[in-house]
Parts: structure tokens; sequence; C-alpha cells
């Protein structure tokens, strides 16, 4: 029998939806919105209340738009921001308002776990994902369902604009000594084939295809280091406002955007890739692969 099962994320940069024909995963339909969760939060870390109420709202519009997509059951999660902040209840009660659920907090290993899952599960062989967030990094890889290694990182996008911002090509080499510092040594060996997940992969994709905004996208899209060195640079000589002028990228993303190219930059070098795939598929594929195979 089908069901039509949704889920929303909170995340530290922006809210995603997905709602989908269970089994399979068919029919899928998606939405996002950009909330910048995690650079509302003060130097206590509390998220500040305007924080909480657009990612609020957020969840709230992608929850009604899941029931108008025929979702009957909906889940929504929240990760790195909301694990990280003193104030997560503030955000559970207002999540609850408008959704009618609380948020389930996801840990960092299940983060990783669902990025992987809705990113490389149908890939076949040996497969590494990067999942670059606002406030956290997951970087893991395995064969088919099976995870060799899984680990989050206490680096993202806005965490990393918040310890040294890009806003000049003088601001990458420092950036990228502390994006590598924050991902150490990693076990050996890794696989040749990696998928990219996220906003930083998504941003970087439609750029790189000069795709408006709300513009039909492929699922999947190849970049090499050079692409995203190339990007980088460019980013860091333009201001904000620029950037803003950038086919492909999404408001809201100005100022973070070569920050998370920094990170994916480090975790490149680091690992020694030389390119990957930009999927569209993330952490709510995975939810929601896992919600379907019983194994969550």
């Amino acid at each position: 029998m089908t069901e039509r099962a949704g889920v929303i994320i909170l995340g530290s940069n922006s809210t995603r939806m997905l709602a989908a024909d269970i089994p399979g995963l068919t029919c899928p339909v998606r939405g996002r919105v950009e909330t910048r969760l995690f650079l509302g939060m003060d130097e206590h870390q509390n998220m500040a209340d305007d924080a909480i109420r657009r990612a609020a709202q957020s969840a709230g519009q992608l929850c009604s738009k899941a029931r108008e997509e025929g979702a009957q059951r909906i889940f929504v999660l929240a990760t790195s921001a909301a694990r990280d902040a003193r104030n997560t209840a503030d955000l559970a009660r207002a999540v609850q308002e408008a959704c009618g659920c609380a948020p389930w907090i996801l840990s960092g290993q299940m983060e990783a776990r669902y990025a992987y899952l809705g990113a490389a599960s149908a890939v076949p062989g040996d497969v590494g994902v990067i999942d670059i967030g606002g406030g956290s990094t997951e970087v893991v890889w395995g064969t088919g369902e099976d995870i060799t290694y899984a680990h989050s990182f206490q680096l993202g996008a806005a965490r990393l604009h918040a310890q040294h911002a890009i806003r000049t090509p003088q601001d990458i080499a420092p950036a990228l000594e502390l994006a590598a510092d924050a991902l150490g040594a990693f076990p050996q060996p890794i696989p040749d084939k990696w998928m990219l997940v996220g906003g930083t992969g998504a941003a970087l994709k439609d750029i790189a295809l000069q795709l408006p905004a709300a513009s039909p996208t492929p699922e999947e899209f190849a970049f090499d280091r050079a692409l995203v060195s190339e990007q980088l640079n460019h980013m860091a000589s333009l201001t904000p406002e620029e950037r803003l002028r950038v086919t492909g990228l999404p408001p809201g993303r100005e100022h973070i955007f070569p920050t998370g190219l920094a990170v994916l930059l480090a975790v490149m070098d680091t690992l020694g890739i030389g390119q990957g795939t930009v999927t569209l598929r993330n952490n709510t594929d995975g939810f929601l692969y896992a919600y379907d195979r019983g194994i969550m």
C-alpha cells in the first residue's frame, strides 16, 4: 500500500522539505527556504527571537506545502544550530505551534547517516558524501547502506563566516587554514567517488550552469577542484551586493557562500579529492529512505 510521507529539516542555513510516495520515494516534491538560523545565534549560544520566528514560519509553510502535496505523515527534524543552542526549547515550542509537532534534534552522526543514505545508497560501489551545512560538515563513506566512516565536524559555512568572514581574496588563506585545522586527519583508504550535498553544492552547480532561482535543475552535476577554487576567488573579489547579482546564487547566501566554498576546498585538499558530483538528493531523501526501509 502506498503512503505519502513528508519530512522538513531545519538546517542552520536553510529549511528543506521533501514529500514522496512510500515505498520507493517516487513522485518527489521539494521545497526550500533560506532561514539563516545559525547566524541568528549570539555569543551565549542563544538563537535570536527573530531567527526562531523565521525558522518556525518557514517550517510551517513547508509543512503546509507537504500536506498540499498529499503527505499523510510529516516528520520535522533539526540539525546543527538546534544541537548547539542553549534555547532549543524555544525553537521546539515555536515549531510545534507552526507544524503541530516538535522537531527531533538530530545528532551529528545521524545527520551524517541521513546525508549518506540520501546521496549515496543507490550509487554502486564505494562512495563518499560531503554535506556542508551552516554549522557543521558531515563526511561519510561506505557501500550501499553500509557505512564505513562517518563524522560530523564543527565546521560549516555560517560557522566559518562567524570565525573569519571572506570579504576579500586576502581572507581566503586564513579561512582555509581554520577549516583544515577543524578537519584534522582522516582514516585511509578513502573512496574514489564523492557526492556533494547541501546549499554550497547547489549554489556552485546553479552558478556554473547560470540557472536563475527556481529554474529546473539537473539532479547531478560534475565539478572539480579547479571550479571550486575559481568560484572562491571570484566570490571573494565581490561585495555581498555584487554577489547577489550573480545568476544562480540564492538570496541569503551572499555572505556565507565563499566560506562554504572554503570548507569544500579544505575537505577536498585534506582528503586528496580532485573531483566530485553535486546531487540534488540530501538528508531529507536519506530520512525518508530510512523510514521506507524501517532502518530509522
